[in-house]
C-alpha cells in the first residue's frame, strides 16, 4: 500500500469518491477528453497516469502505482515515456502537471511555465458571495503555502 493508502488520503479510500472519478473520466474519455496511460511489467499494469484534455493542453491529474515497485521509480518512467509520447503526436503542445512549483514534478519536468488562478464575478448582482468566493480562494492558497513549508522543514529534518 503507498503512502497515500495509509493516510487514508488516496483516491480509492473513499468509496463515493472512486465512483465519482472513475464516472468523469469514463465520461471525458467517450468524447476524446482523457485517457489513462499505463506502464505494464508482464502485462500487470504497475503505474497509472490519468490525463485530461483541453484543446491542445494535457492534465496529469493522477498517477498511481504499485507500491512493491516504489524502488525502480515507476511513476516518474511512466510520466517521462508518457511526456514524450504526448508531445511527439502533436495533439498536443503543452502538458500541466496539475501540481504546485514545489512538488514531484518539478524534479521531473524542467522550463516549467507559472500557472495562476483567476477569479473573475460575471454576475451583477451578490458581491459579497464574489467576495467570500475570493476569500476563501486566498485562505486555501495560504494553507497550501504553510502545510508546504511544514512539509519541507519535515523532510529536510529527518
Amino acid at each position: 500500500m503507498s503512502w497515500k493508502g495509509k493516510e487514508g488520503t488516496a483516491l480509492l479510500c473513499d468509496a463515493g469518491d472512486a465512483r465519482f472519478a472513475r464516472q468523469l473520466i469514463r465520461n471525458l474519455a467517450a468524447h476524446d477528453m482523457a485517457s489513462v496511460a499505463l506502464l505494464r511489467v508482464d502485462d500487470v499494469a504497475i503505474a497509472a497516469q490519468v490525463l485530461i484534455y483541453s484543446g491542445h493542453q494535457a492534465y496529469t491529474w493522477k498517477t498511481a502505482f504499485d507500491a512493491s515497485f516504489a524502488g525502480f521509480s515507476p511513476g516518474a518512467l511512466l510520466i517521462s515515456k508518457m511526456t514524450e509520447e504526448l508531445l511527439e503526436s502533436g495533439q498536443v503542445g503543452t502538458i500541466d502537471s496539475c501540481s504546485s512549483a514545489d512538488g514531484i514534478m518539478s524534479q521531473l519536468w524542467t522550463g516549467r511555465r507559472t500557472m495562476v488562478d483567476t477569479l473573475i464575478d460575471v454576475r451583477t448582482r451578490n458581491p459579497l458571495a464574489f467576495a467570500m468566493e475570493v476569500a476563501e480562494h486566498q485562505g486555501y492558497r495560504q494553507f497550501h503555502n504553510v502545510r508546504s513549508r511544514i512539509w519541507h522543514a519535515i523532510q529536510h529534518s529527518r
